[in-house]
């Protein structure tokens, strides 16, 4: 599922918030952590009258926006989808809240299964979108180099900082030796890299040691993206995801790992949203349970990622378009 509520940021870029204080108030109690499923509705249902009754029919619509976000958030994604529906009736076509409300009802109706529909959205917003482009470039040229300098979009830093953090490497003896031969021929940028790739699957293959299968599912994507065989880096890393036991840290750092090859194949960027996204969820789910039991290092080292991880995800969603 799609961060909305990151992409809702991007309305008061460049036009002021429309919400009356009524409005805004009861959007701000939508997002209090103790608010029930019941007056949640309430609470939406009060903001859309209010705004319905504003003599600003742009408040209206950007109202419906708001809570088309809470909506999705719920998975109630057919109400949301009709909100901002709605709402593209009546922000003006050439403004930058129509290119933004019609981005997210792209992402709305792709989790939908309506991928054409979702497509021809997306082709709207770039249309708003392109009209930013150059501030939207110059942002992303500072914002990258930031990144870049975090580690969270190096592929390098990646596999080789993140994916043993907690946990021991599981490839040994000869699969281990298989290991160092292939990392000396991938800094040579060494095309006989992939014999040696299928010599290392084979070897830990058979011994039917899940663990060590997707370490080295890993290692073979690592090298294939190096190589600049994004195809093949897909390939290899989805294996490591589907070998990994869900939710566990070495998979989540494969989804991003994927989710980074994934970001250079055209047509790939709502895949490799999704993996950067899941990779981001199970980040939180682990943080929170090394906050329960008070190992304070690794809560921080969580908390740290996902920061750069969230801002890399918003930063690749704009310039993707």
């Amino acid at each position: 599922m799609i961060d909305l509520e990151a992409v809702l940021q991007w309305m008061t870029e460049f036009e002021p918030m429309r919400l009356s204080q009524a409005v805004r108030t009861k959007v701000e109690a939508m997002n209090a952590p103790e608010v029930t499923k019941s007056r949640m509705a309430v609470l939406m249902n009060d903001a859309l009258n209010t705004a319905r009754a504003s003599t600003d029919r742009l408040e209206y619509a950007e109202a419906l926006v708001y809570t088309a976000v809470k909506r999705y958030q719920h998975n109630y994604r057919l109400t949301a989808s009709q909100n901002l529906q709605e709402a593209l009736t009546i922000f003006p076509q050439n403004s930058y809240k129509y290119g933004v409300t019609a981005y997210m009802l792209g992402w709305v109706l792709w989790d939908m299964e309506e991928r054409e529909n979702a497509q021809s959205y997306w082709q709207q917003a770039r249309g708003v979108f392109d009209k930013k482009r150059n501030f939207l470039q110059q942002r992303m040229d500072g914002m990258q180099a930031d990144i870049g300098t975090a580690g969270v979009d190096d592929m390098g830093e990646v596999y080789n900082d993140w994916l043993h953090k907690w946990g021991e490497k599981y490839l040994r003896e000869q699969s281990a030796q298989l290991v160092e031969i292939l990392e000396r021929k991938r800094r040579r940028r060494d095309v006989t890299a992939y014999d040696t790739i299928d010599r290392l699957l084979d070897s830990v293959f058979r011994t039917k040691e899940y663990q060590a299968e997707a370490e080295a599912c890993v290692v073979s994507g690592y090298t294939c993206f190096v190589l600049e065989n994004y195809p093949l880096a897909e390939a290899y890393f989805t294996r490591a995801v589907a070998t990994y036991l869900p939710g566990t840290h070495p998979q989540a750092v494969a989804l991003w790992m994927l989710g980074m090859v994934q970001w250079r194949i055209e047509g790939e960027f709502g895949r490799a949203a999704q993996s950067w996204e899941r990779a981001i969820t199970t980040f939180e789910d682990l943080a929170v349970v090394e906050k329960n039991q008070n190992r304070q290092n690794r809560f921080e080292w969580y908390s740290d990622k996902l920061a750069l991880m969230r801002s890399a995800l918003t930063l690749k969603l704009q310039t993707a378009l």
